[in-house]
């Protein structure tokens, strides 16, 4: 049986994180706060006579080059406020661009190995989105 990894910071996650998963992810946060978070996890575990594993989810990053890189996450940064981090009130939601600067903005693509053409990534994938669906799997 493969082990389930699972992440949330919820009531309702950290319940069913308890009960139910093998190995509990934070994000990468300032240190008091994964402590914090991992406190809490723990307790919640222990009610249900569990010990879970922990681990941290990160991004990374990659550009052809240091500047393309930073460039990248400095535009994911925006609109983020450090006081209140991603779960708090400062974290603004990307506007939907529409119109002519939707025409305007191009699309990301996913590197291919060579002799395949690009596909598309994230919400720009074309073809029915089920529910549960998950790529390269039988519905």
């Amino acid at each position: 049986m493969p082990e389930v990894y699972f992440g949330g910071s919820s009531p309702i996650a950290g319940e069913f994180a308890a009960k139910h998963v093998d190995v509990y992810l934070t994000w990468g946060e300032p240190p008091a706060a994964v402590a914090e978070k991992i406190a809490w996890i723990r307790g919640l575990a222990a009610k249900e006579g569990r010990t879970l594993r922990l681990g941290i989810r990160l991004h990374v990053i990659t550009r052809d080059t240091p500047e393309q890189a930073w460039a990248e996450a400095k535009r994911l940064l925006e609109g983020f406020d450090p006081e209140n981090g991603a779960n708090g009130p400062g974290w603004a939601r990307p506007r939907r661009v529409r119109g002519a600067a939707a025409d305007a903005r191009p699309a990301r693509r996913r590197p291919r190995p060579s002799g395949h053409p690009p596909q598309p990534v994230g919400r720009h994938r074309p073809g029915p989105r089920r529910r549960g669906h998950r790529p390269g799997r039988q519905p």
